[in-house]
């Protein structure tokens, strides 16, 4: 009963509670975002100067808490609100980097901080704090270096800068599109913070008739349970269902859906396996991620061949198939067609069945011998694994050559490689 009442009229604080019980398990946070959700409880993402170490409550909303994000240690994090604390909100980020801790504070955690959008409290695009904080950060060790050991300026004052950039140093470039920012935010937080790549489909989505929702998971509930045990002194005997109860609680978990229905769905294909049947045909198991939670879908070896092409991890995909249900296994839909969402999807009530496109090439021309070029560029291109070409000419020697790199030629691709290539070096074919 207790918990029934502070799930009733505390329901923030217990959910916060929840969170922090799970909040190494970013599959855990995913759900509770999702129930935070339908139950209109805001989830505010993490503020360099409001978070906590744990996720915590301000009036009827949640903050997320900076220990739910990868690569910051609860060290850096007790050194940052003791700060905080002591002297003060964060100005910007030079004033955050000079602040902390030297000896707890690294690279790795900034970059991370700035992926999550922790610092865009300075109402600075991300893009920029991703350009200049290493260079910040080179800076504020230097001078504080130099302040260790006494060294003095002209007038005898001990040198405290701490200024680490100018005004005219950050890079005039444009902030991330949205989908480089969500891709980010999942990367650190194991979940999107900000948005959801489907919310620019919305008008397509609507006509979906299935849904991850629609399918039994672990609830908030289950996970109340599982912290609370049961009461040693209650004996729980399940009471057997009628053939009535049993049709009717079938159509309230699978909205109505009997198996081999046709259903249209779709999301975010976060991760797929392709295995080998006993005839030799290839087949795949698909992870679909949707603005509820995730379902599973099966491509057999009759369409693997046909839409194989369009297995690209992270991209936005439309399905036609049919609605599984099988014995002491998960709901699934097996696939019948693979569409792509793209920027045409929009406008679209209904969506046809679209051909699958040829390979494009994406032609950059740059200085292979300038290795710090060089390397941000691959590291940009492996992180947009797909079916394209990629053709680099080598400024120094005059000679062009194709990459092993296939890649999935995208806005946010050619958005992040004119952060280091000018436009003109870069080119679609």
């Amino acid at each position: 009963y207790q918990t029934a009442y502070l799930k009733c009229y505390y329901e923030a604080e217990f959910l916060t509670a929840l969170f922090n019980n799970r909040i190494t398990k970013s599959d855990k946070i995913k759900h509770y975002l999702a129930y935070a959700k339908e139950e209109n409880i805001p989830v505010l993402p993490p503020d360099i100067n409001k978070s906590k170490t744990l996720f915590s409550t301000d009036g009827k909303t949640i903050r997320f808490g900076l220990a739910g994000l990868k690569n910051v240690g609860v060290g850096l994090i007790d050194s940052i609100i003791e700060e905080r604390n002591a002297n003060g909100d964060f100005k910007d980020l030079a004033d955050f980097i000079w602040r902390v801790d030297s000896q707890a504070l690294n690279k790795r955690c900034i970059e991370s901080l700035i992926k999550a959008g922790a610092f865009d409290c300075f109402n600075r695009p991300r893009s920029q704090l991703m350009a200049v904080y290493s260079i910040m950060v080179d800076r504020a060790l230097e001078r504080k270096k130099k302040s260790m050991h006494g060294q003095m300026d002209l007038f005898g004052d001990i040198i405290e800068d701490t200024k680490l950039i100018e005004e005219n140093e950050y890079p005039n470039i444009r902030e991330y599109v949205s989908n480089v920012k969500l891709q980010y935010e999942k990367e650190i937080a194991g979940t999107y913070l900000s948005g959801h790549p489907l919310d620019a489909y919305l008008n397509v989505i609507k006509n979906f008739n299935f849904n991850s929702s629609l399918i039994p998971s672990d609830s908030v509930d289950d996970d109340i349970e599982s912290e609370n045990g049961n009461d040693e002194n209650t004996i729980l005997t399940p009471q057997p269902l009628s053939e009535d109860e049993e049709l009717q609680e079938e159509e309230v978990l699978y909205g109505g859906l009997n198996n081999g229905d046709s259903v249209t769905c779709g999301g975010v294909l976060t991760d797929y396996r392709v295995l080998t049947t006993k005839k030799g045909d290839r087949m795949a198991f698909l992870t679909i991620e949707d603005l509820t939670g995730t379902f599973d879908a099966v491509l057999f070896s009759k369409n693997y061949e046909k839409y194989k092409e369009l297995l690209v991890k992270d991209s936005l995909i439309l399905i036609k198939g049919k609605f599984t249900l099988r014995d002491d296994k998960k709901p699934s839909v097996t696939i019948d067609k693979i569409e792509q969402l793209n920027d045409e999807s929009k406008q679209e009530e209904h969506i046809e069945e679209v051909e699958i496109q040829k390979p494009k090439k994406l032609c950059l021309k740059y200085n292979i011998t300038d290795g710090v070029v060089h390397s941000a560029v691959k590291k940009i291109l492996s992180a947009y694994n797909g079916i394209d070409e990629v053709y680099i000419k080598d400024t120094a020697s005059n000679k062009a050559f194709k990459m092993d790199t296939f890649v999935s030629i995208q806005d946010s691709l050619i958005f992040q490689l004119e952060t280091i290539l000018n436009k003109d070096c870069i080119k679609i074919v």
